[in-house]
């Protein structure tokens, strides 16, 4: 007798495992899976509604750090574009930026001043 015929008597096929019927504790923990799932995702939602956003600014409060900003802008350019003091006691000074970018350009450079220690004979 071969292998083939003792498969002919299982309903689904060769080696199938007959379908798992439905009983009432299966119906039963199927029903909590999904309403479990529908309250998780409930519950998620609930709470990217409830969320707290970020604040909008108010016209006024926008309006105040505008001015805030633009007066530390300026500030900062008017300190750039010219000369002073940044301590006097040990005479250190600022000057404007484009003048020390002239000056970079127009100075000999540093390293052409310092012998190079490997070109020595």
């Amino acid at each position: 007798m071969s292998d083939d015929s003792s498969n002919d008597n299982l309903p689904n096929g060769a080696g199938a495992p007959p379908p798992a019927k439905p009983t009432p504790v299966r119906m039963t923990l199927w029903a909590l899976l999904f309403a479990g799932m529908m309250l998780m995702f409930a519950m998620l939602t609930l709470l990217a509604l409830v969320y707290p956003r970020p604040r909008t600014l108010e016209e006024s409060e926008a309006a105040r750090r505008r001015a805030l900003l633009g007066n530390q802008k300026e500030r900062q350019l008017a300190r750039l574009n010219s000369y002073g003091w940044i301590d006097e006691s040990r005479h250190l000074a600022h000057i404007p930026v484009e003048e020390a970018m002239q000056q970079m350009v127009d100075a000999p450079s540093a390293s052409a001043q310092k012998p190079n220690p490997q070109s020595t004979p």
